[in-house]
């Protein structure tokens, strides 16, 4: 059985990263796995990427641009990311094809990569792991609360378009008619993406198997706190309040904007001094925090043994996303074994447990936060509070685990 995971990148982004285990975890069983990408990062041999005679990557170029002239049409949407899969010819089919692959796993295909009239052409089993909920809408990667993606999408909100049959309604009628006849395994990293896919029309009727992401457990595991702190430079007297994500400062999403009331909140109700924010993934913002706090900015870190280090110096990790499939700093977090304080809402409510390995607070209460923050700082049990962090990962989000899974599916589809 040859396996294929196809990715626009291999270990840029979470989306990325998490298929790039998943892959790499599956040959370390002895599986042979491939995994094929638009952009390539690593220096893996297992990696692919489209022959240069094919002339991908003018045909990819196109899309993009054309994309962007589509959403220019749009000029006050707030779009953080969006994908209308302007079609244009390209090559990227055939090279997948080429590679006779058993399995076809997609994964996050948008950036101009695969089309919803390519998907059809693809030769073998195809299973799609839904790391967002672009599969299923008119173009947005998460819908922001709008429910449209229930009925045809238009009149998009996020575009703030005022037109019924706008490009969102004119990308879900292309996505029905491309696969209304194509058998497609779907896979959602979250109960919570489980139940956003169940509940869409495009695919009410088909069956969404849920698999959590999993994680390189030796990668991402406790070491000793001040021992990070001193090679991370960083105070060991200070408390550290961690906050991490891809676009950590810009996109709204993930929650930013509510971390300066959170801190306000925190200086105020709960006396605390010698605080200091950590963040990573922006290396800077225009938000001002009291004065009471420092604010460090890491930017963006693609080490692993750095990050495992600064998730190990942190005492609190505060995730305050709106909408997460299953997102990743929360489970590196706690299997380094610092707990995460996030709202209860989506993809965390699978990660976190409330008052056992961290804190969910009410969407979307500042204060809450601030509360959960205050708990596992002065109130909770520390080190056993990061034990359980580090028995969760274990138990819900091992790599083996979810690569298990994963070829016990692929085995069901090949006997199918």
């Amino acid at each position: 059985m040859k396996i294929l995971h196809v990715s626009t990148l291999d270990i840029a982004g979470g989306a990325s990263r998490g298929a790039y285990w998943i892959h790499r975890a599956m040959r370390e069983m002895g599986a042979d796995s491939w995994m094929f990408v638009s952009d390539k990062r690593s220096r893996d041999d297992s990696v692919a990427i489209c022959p240069a005679e094919l002339n991908w990557q003018e045909a990819i170029r196109t899309r993009t641009k054309l994309d962007d002239q589509r959403l220019a049409r749009y000029p006050k949407h707030e779009a953080v990311y969006f994908s209308p899969a302007s079609f244009a010819p390209g090559m990227v089919v055939e090279a997948i094809n080429r590679l006779e692959a058993d399995i076809i796993n997609l994964h996050w295909v948008a950036g101009g990569f695969l089309m919803p009239e390519e998907i059809p052409q693809l030769r073998g089993k195809i299973v799609w792991t839904l790391r967002d909920m672009w599969p299923f809408t008119g173009g947005c990667h998460y819908s922001e609360g709008c429910g449209r993606y229930q009925n045809q999408c238009g009149h998009c909100p996020i575009l703030r378009s005022d037109q019924e049959n706008d490009i969102t309604r004119e990308l879900w009628q292309r996505k029905e008619k491309s696969w209304r006849d194509v058998p497609i395994q779907l896979v959602a990293v979250s109960r919570w993406m489980a139940e956003q896919a169940r509940a869409s029309q495009l695919f009410s009727s088909r069956e969404v198997e849920v698999i959590h992401n999993g994680l390189p457990l030796e990668e991402f595991s406790p070491c000793d706190k001040t021992e990070a702190r001193q090679r991370l430079g960083l105070s060991p007297h200070k408390i550290l309040i961690l906050y991490g994500a891809l676009y950590s400062t810009t996109d709204a999403r993930k929650g930013f904007h509510h971390l300066q009331p959170m801190i306000e909140h925190l200086v105020r109700e709960y006396p605390m001094t010698d605080i200091e924010l950590l963040v990573f993934g922006a290396s800077e913002s225009p938000l001002i925090f009291p004065p009471q706090v420092s604010v460090r900015y890491l930017g963006t870190i693609f080490d692993d043994a750095k990050l495992r280090l600064v998730y190990a110096a942190a005492d609190v990790t505060v995730a305050p996303s709106l909408e997460d499939a299953c997102a990743k700093v929360p489970i590196e977090s706690m299997a380094c074994g610092t707990p995460v304080v996030c709202f209860d809402a989506t993809g965390m409510k699978d990660i976190v447990d409330h008052l056992e390995n961290g804190y969910r607070a009410r969407c979307y209460a500042a204060e809450d936060l601030a509360r959960g923050v205050h708990w596992v700082l002065r109130k909770a049990d520390t080190a056993n509070l990061s034990v359980r962090c580090r028995q969760k990962v274990e138990q819900s989000f091992s790599l083996e685990q979810q690569t298990q899974k994963y070829l016990r599916l692929y085995e069901r589809l090949m006997r199918s």
